[in-house]
């Protein structure tokens, strides 16, 4: 749910994949449930989140990124 992945934010883990992961999941949720404002924020909050953490030569989350910034674009023109 929604609550555990915001819960799951806080607990300062350090595991870059999974935070970007549980961003991306917490706009899904929104946007299956109509949300569509909160969602477009989740979306892009994964987007930045993917920037800050992800790097060096290792990106994690590019996928995840890719298809927030996919969704942001997607409802512009829907």
């Amino acid at each position: 749910s929604i609550y555990n992945y915001k819960q799951y934010l806080t607990t300062g883990t350090t595991n870059v994949a999974a935070i970007i992961e549980a961003h991306y999941n917490i706009a899904k949720m929104y946007d299956s449930m109509g949300n569509k404002k909160e969602a477009e924020t989740w979306y892009k909050k994964t987007v930045g989140v993917h920037r800050r953490l992800s790097t060096g030569a290792k990106k994690v989350g590019a996928s995840y990124a890719a298809e927030a910034k996919f969704k942001l674009v997607y409802n512009t023109y829907e």
